[in-house]
């Protein structure tokens, strides 16, 4: 029993004959909002069918649920509601009985006959309807395509040999020489309309909103969408390709290694294999040296390894030295490498020539492009060893182990701050030379690298 049900109110209720005070189902106080076993309620409101609160109960409890007794004679409107859901489950449980029902029946009497199998060249099919249910057997003829002659399509009839140039005159023959029904999507032609209307529903039951195929099943369509009409994109040079199919064609490229014969030297592509192989072949770029794995020479200043002492110097020329032939003629800025002076003329010029398939958005170089295109697939190929994080380039990784796991290492000469890239570094030094910065060391010219202690101003108050 409900803790909220006071038992003596509901008998002093009854006894009195309150009339309409407790609900019969849920025996709750009602207050005002009651509905009276005789009052009319709606299964169907919207084709306002009414009938008695009492002939809905009687349905789904029994006669005695609506006896007329005082105190108890009402039901509140939350039953009601319930009451109403109820019934209206149980009626479409029957609907749905009832149904299945008639289509099996149906279909029983439409198999209950001889089948004859000797049938050559046709097909049987089952035509399963509401009200009706048939067998019916379809003549097997070769799909009749739209043929191509040059520029000029036309249409030929397998009956008489005339030429058509357009589907409707092909079909408006076919129905009035021939007595044949055309279907205008794959040109297959039957005896009957009923034929040609079951075709439709079940060979071209889903037509493909981008191309003229249609298919036979939802999982096909599916299928078809995913294969040739999704955007995938490549994990490894951000290529955009229209569906699956593509896509597996452009990663065999990836996969796919050349090998040199002579040297075992491997390649991705053709065209830069095949311009290997003719200068090796020749003896032109022999003896190639093996490449070798192991890093034993590492650089002091960034404690990058290389593998050869030839590496490590071109290394410091580049890195660390001042070999940077390639000026621009624009600002002047130098870099180690003509690659390097045309992606920087681009800031100059202002030319972005790679566009996202996507969004529409431009950039300027490949690499660019690529990283944006994993932004809207969210893909995050490189991850941290340290924190399993992952990012979208190595340079955003490079960025997040500097901060966050390895911290500041580049120590200012003048005070003991230290910071973790060049640049910042650069920015600090700079204002202890700017008079107008609170770091100016010439306020106080206080040493550089002094220690702490002695690197803190005193002063002497006068007693």
């Amino acid at each position: 029993m409900r803790d909220d049900i006071c038992i003596n109110t509901l008998v002093s209720n009854v006894v009195a004959e309150n009339r309409f005070s407790h609900c019969r189902l849920c025996l709750c106080v009602i207050g005002d909002q009651y509905v009276r076993f005789t009052d009319k309620v709606s299964l169907d409101p919207e084709n306002d069918t009414f009938q008695p609160l009492n002939k809905v109960l009687i349905k789904l409890l029994g006669k005695n649920v609506c006896d007329e007794v005082p105190g108890i004679d009402a039901v509140c409107t939350s039953c009601v509601d319930k009451v109403l859901e109820t019934a209206r489950f149980m009626k479409l449980c029957e609907k749905s009985t009832n149904l299945i029902n008639k289509v099996f029946t149906n279909l029983s009497n439409a198999l209950n006959v001889e089948i004859d199998s000797k049938k050559e060249n046709q097909t049987l099919y089952i035509v399963v309807e509401e009200n009706n249910s048939q067998l019916l057997w379809l003549k097997k003829e070769e799909k009749r395509r739209k043929k191509k002659y040059i520029e000029n399509e036309y249409f030929d009839c397998n009956n008489c040999n005339e030429i058509f140039g357009s589907c409707l005159e092909f079909k408006a023959h076919n129905l009035a020489v021939h007595d044949i029904f055309t279907c205008d999507k794959c040109y297959d032609t039957f005896l009957s309309d009923t034929q040609l209307s079951l075709h439709e529903s079940t060979v071209h039951r889903y037509q493909c909103p981008d191309c003229s195929q249609c298919l036979s099943s939802e999982s096909e369509f599916n299928e078809h969408q995913e294969k040739v009409h999704s955007i995938v994109v490549c994990q490894e040079c951000g290529k955009i390709c229209h569906g699956t199919d593509k896509l597996r064609i452009h990663v065999q490229k990836h996969n796919q290694k050349f090998s040199c014969p002579k040297c075992s030297k491997k390649y991705t592509t053709r065209d830069f294999y095949t311009k290997h192989v003719k200068l090796c072949v020749k003896g032109l770029i022999d003896p190639h040296p093996t490449r070798n794995n192991r890093k034993d020479y590492t650089c002091e200043k960034c404690s990058k390894a290389y593998g050869t002492p030839g590496g490590l110097r071109v290394h410091n020329r580049f890195v660390h030295g001042n070999a940077k032939p390639h000026i621009c003629h624009e600002c002047g800025k130098q870099f180690t490498a003509p690659s390097y002076l045309k992606i920087h003329m681009i800031k100059h010029t202002g030319e972005k020539n790679y566009v996202c398939d996507l969004c529409g958005g431009r950039f300027v170089s490949k690499e660019a492009l690529l990283y944006h295109t994993r932004r809207h697939t969210g893909e995050k190929p490189y991850s941290c060893k340290i924190c399993n994080e992952r990012f979208v380039n190595a340079s955003a990784r490079a960025e997040h182990i500097k901060f966050k796991h390895i911290g500041p290492t580049l120590m200012c000469d003048i005070c003991p701050r230290k910071f973790v890239t060049p640049h910042f570094l650069k920015q600090h030094i700079s204002r202890h030379h700017d008079p107008t910065s609170k770091l100016y060391y010439g306020r106080n010219m206080i040493p550089p690298n002094m220690p702490g202690e002695q690197n803190m101003r005193t002063f002497k108050v006068k007693s």
